[in-house]
């Protein structure tokens, strides 16, 4: 297995650690529900930051990866399965495992939904920044 496989395997598996934490916070801000989300979208913010690598600078990460299986993390080889299929397919998936663990089928204050709104999306472009700034070394802000 290649090193960015192994970094994204260890980067989930942390996440879902992290997500089963109590949080205890003032006034119940973060509950222990939104911790699950908002690691299931630094998640897909993270995959979504190693997607941009992937279609938009290749030459970058085969100079920083020069073992990469290029048949499969080459976003050119659109006629099979590869990395940028692989990264889209999960970025769906944890986008879709966050929301159905955050519908609880209660009404609430538009305040409510507009706090989450900001620490789920801010989690999501955390992930991104993560691995678009920090894994890959690309020049990108918010």
């Amino acid at each position: 297995m290649k090193k960015p496989i192994v970094g994204m395997l260890l980067v989930l598996i942390i996440l879902i650690l992290l997500s089963t934490k109590k949080v205890k916070a003032q006034n119940k801000v973060i509950s222990k529900n939104d911790v699950a989300v908002m690691m299931l979208q630094f998640g897909a913010g993270y995959a979504q930051g190693w997607r941009e690598e992937v279609l938009y600078h290749p030459n970058a990460l085969f100079r920083n990866h020069p073992n990469l299986n290029r048949s499969f993390w080459d976003s050119r080889q659109w006629k099979r399965w590869n990395a940028n299929h692989l990264l889209k397919t999960t970025i769906a998936s944890l986008h879709t495992a966050a929301i159905i663990i955050k519908l609880d089928g209660k009404k609430r204050n538009w305040k409510y939904y507009a706090l989450d709104a900001v620490k789920f999306y801010g989690s999501y472009k955390a992930g991104f920044f993560a691995s678009y700034n920090l894994t890959h070394k690309n020049k990108f802000t918010f």
